[in-house]
């Protein structure tokens, strides 16, 4: 299943209200944002050079369903293992079972081998329905990390693009996994998660491209951008690869 049609049937439920209340949220104040602060003079700059980089922005100003045509279709088990590896300690915490096995497995050679059984048992235990379903382990980051900057496509010097609907270039991948582990921060009522998620989300860094033409030359040079993106950025290649599906959709557009 897709993580679209995953977010609609079971995510939405629980993430519709917080969403919708950190819509309503400014981003950071300029003496504790990360980057730029989101404003008049960013589009300023934008008219002027074509591009303002790291602007912090609230992340729920682009849409989390509105994905690009390159992951139109990402998978929902892809977007987990990006929050899985982003926001939680792949090692599931030790339950008191784990505890007694271990202390077991130091007494007799026999404990010991039962003990390694068990470790194939589990080699799953570091996939993602192993970490799951223990008691999640949050490593949050206290700022988001670099590369992670939203690309958003702007297509007039004098309009602002609304608020919820800013059309981002790439990096969904990222969006969709922030709000899923919100989903699971809510799921499990941990409040210190949460507000860890929520501080990130308020202070986002998004890159400002200004696209100008005809509109079909404009989307041309967002569709080529894009495409171009996941080579540029190293760290998501594993998670933003184009799909037989997405490439048929793509080679379409330019026929």
């Amino acid at each position: 299943m897709s993580f679209i049609e995953k977010l609609a049937l079971e995510l939405w439920p629980v993430l519709g209200a917080k969403y919708s209340h950190v819509l309503a949220q400014r981003p950071a104040k300029q003496d504790v944002a990360t980057g730029t602060h989101y404003g008049e003079k960013v589009f300023d700059i934008l008219a002027q050079k074509k591009e303002v980089r790291n602007v912090s922005c609230n992340l729920a100003f682009t849409d989390p369903t509105a994905n690009t045509m390159q992951q139109r279709d990402i998978s929902f088990e892809t977007v987990e293992r990006f929050a899985i590896d982003t926001f939680l300690d792949p090692t599931p915490a030790p339950s008191d079972d784990d505890q007694v096995a271990a202390s077991a497995a130091q007494v007799t050679a026999s404990a010991a081998a039962d003990t390694s059984v068990i470790g194939e048992d589990g080699a799953g235990g570091r996939q993602a329905e192993q970490i799951l379903r223990a008691k999640k382990q949050w490593r949050i980051p206290a700022r988001v990390p670099r590369g992670y900057e939203i690309p958003i496509a702007i297509n007039s010097k004098e309009a602002e693009p609304e608020k919820g609907k800013f059309r981002r270039l790439g990096l969904d991948v990222a969006v969709n996994a922030t709000w899923l582990a919100m989903y699971w921060a809510l799921l499990e009522g941990n409040r210190q998660a949460e507000a860890a998620l929520e501080k990130l989300i308020l202070d986002w860094p998004f890159d400002f491209h200004l696209f100008e033409g005809t509109e079909e030359a404009v989307e041309e040079k967002i569709m080529k951008h894009i495409i171009n993106l996941p080579a540029a950025v190293e760290r998501l290649r594993d998670f933003c690869g184009l799909d037989t599906g997405n490439l048929m959709r793509i080679a379409g557009q330019f026929q």
